[in-house]
């Protein structure tokens, strides 16, 4: 009798610590357009969120659209069990090819963008598809509940959705930005014109808006919480992207000749020149060195100015460029180089570029250039994977390093530190926002 009493109390145990297991989960929506098998960079955030916010208590169901297979071809680790994926049929997945005949016409294009833009409506090239996804919204929130709901910006719509949703069933939101319309309002040296300061204007009164009732919010950088916050009544939080270290995982030979990667767009305003420069020195100096400067991701009109350098400069047969290749060619080229090439960017200051943790976390030195005394010379400072060069002639100092280096059999040693590398991880920055968004319920008595 006492043992089946013993076992009867150990049964009742099990499931009371079973139904606080349950009652300690929380439930989380996340509106978001950019979502694996998307294969975009912007599908990896939310893709982390969905993966590792379960170790911060939250059950995770991701609102998301249902990609043509033209759109495809990401392939990552599975989610967990306690995370589903909801995807929205799309009625017009082309539409952004399929504007109205009018809008092709400038003049009425310009009038019906400053109508819409008086509406709420940034985003008329897939209108559409949030009417899709508002359908799916309502027929999701009339059967279930959750405890949050988090929206990821861009596109602007996701913000007035979960406005629309905490004012019609009263779901706590929070807002996740991967940066604002235009990040060039960080800039001290930002003149807009009359057209930009009224878009500019006009999308922060609706944001202000959307955003006046929200619970909390994050974005990438702490130069965009400090830009936001003054607009936005809740408290911001610098959440960073980061890397996943599977992506770097398999084992590869250097290549023989030395090997410099940029990976990635580079805007018009980035100043290359001091690299290209410090190229050209570096081959006059050593022109019996091979090296190769191989540039993945180059657009049309990156090819343009890229091209005029190469030729100015007389390095037609040490640059090459190539157009956007999948992530994981992309990847297997930065653990094959010797040096990566990164191109800050001194008028937008506090910004990181997605890439730049993917270069921290190859294993091959970084050479940024020209220096940038913010926040990626703090990174490389805490995590010893790469050098700063401001002038050619210490580019090709490094250059002439990793020469020796290489003849020598190995790369430029950076004394990398391992600990500091796995904060930039996207599985550490996840769990920051899970623990984030754990604060933002406790003080809402959740």
């Amino acid at each position: 009798m006492a043992h089946g009493a013993t076992q009867i109390t150990t049964l009742t145990s099990g499931v009371s610590h079973w139904n606080n297991y349950l009652s300690s989960v929380k439930k989380l929506l996340i509106l978001t357009y950019h979502f694996p098998p998307f294969d975009v960079t912007a599908s990896y955030r939310p893709y982390a969120y969905a993966r590792f916010l379960e170790q911060t208590g939250f059950e995770v169901t991701v609102l998301t659209f249902d990609w043509p297979s033209k759109h495809t071809g990401l392939e990552l680790p599975p989610l967990p069990k306690s995370s589903r994926v909801i995807r929205v049929p799309m009625t017009n997945p082309d539409q952004s090819t399929q504007l109205p005949t009018l809008w092709k016409v400038p003049l009425l294009s310009a009038a019906a963008t400053a109508v819409s833009y008086t509406q709420g409506i940034f985003d008329y090239h897939v209108e559409s598809q949030k009417k899709d996804m508002d359908k799916v919204i309502n027929e999701l929130l009339s059967k279930e509940t959750f405890d949050l709901c988090m929206g990821i910006f861009s596109p602007h719509f996701h913000l007035e959705q979960c406005y629309r949703i905490h004012q019609k069933y009263g779901i706590p939101y929070v807002v996740d930005f991967r940066d604002v319309w235009n990040n060039e309002v960080l800039s001290d040296d930002y003149t807009p014109t009359l057209k930009d300061k009224w878009l500019n204007n006009t999308i922060l009164k609706f944001w202000i808006k959307w955003m006046e009732q929200a619970a909390g919010w994050t974005t990438i950088a702490q130069a965009l919480v400090d830009y936001l916050s003054p607009h936005f009544p809740a408290e911001g939080k610098e959440i960073l992207n980061g890397f996943d270290p599977e992506d770097f995982e398999e084992d590869v030979e250097r290549l023989d000749d030395l090997t410099i990667v940029h990976a990635g767009t580079i805007p018009e305003w980035k100043p290359i020149e001091p690299f290209f420069e410090g190229l050209a020195l570096f081959v006059r100096q050593h022109p019996n060195i091979p090296v190769r400067a191989v540039f993945l991701g180059v657009t049309d009109a990156m090819e343009k100015r890229l091209n005029s350098l190469r030729s100015r400069l007389g390095l037609d047969e040490q640059v090459e460029f190539h157009p956007r290749i999948p992530k994981r060619g992309a990847t297997n080229w930065m653990k094959r180089a010797h040096l990566l090439y990164y191109a800050p960017s001194p008028e937008v200051p506090g910004m990181y570029n997605t890439k730049f943790f993917d270069y921290i976390a190859s294993g091959t030195p970084v050479l940024v250039c020209p220096r940038e005394e913010d926040v990626i010379q703090k990174v490389l400072a805490e995590t010893h994977t790469g050098f700063m060069a401001h002038t050619p002639s210490e580019v090709a100092v490094v250059l002439k390093k990793a020469a020796e280096a290489l003849q020598d059999g190995h790369i430029i040693e950076c004394d990398r530190i391992e600990s500091a590398v796995n904060v930039y991880t996207r599985k550490h920055q996840a769990i920051k926002m899970g623990n984030y968004l754990n604060e933002v319920l406790k003080k809402l008595g959740k």
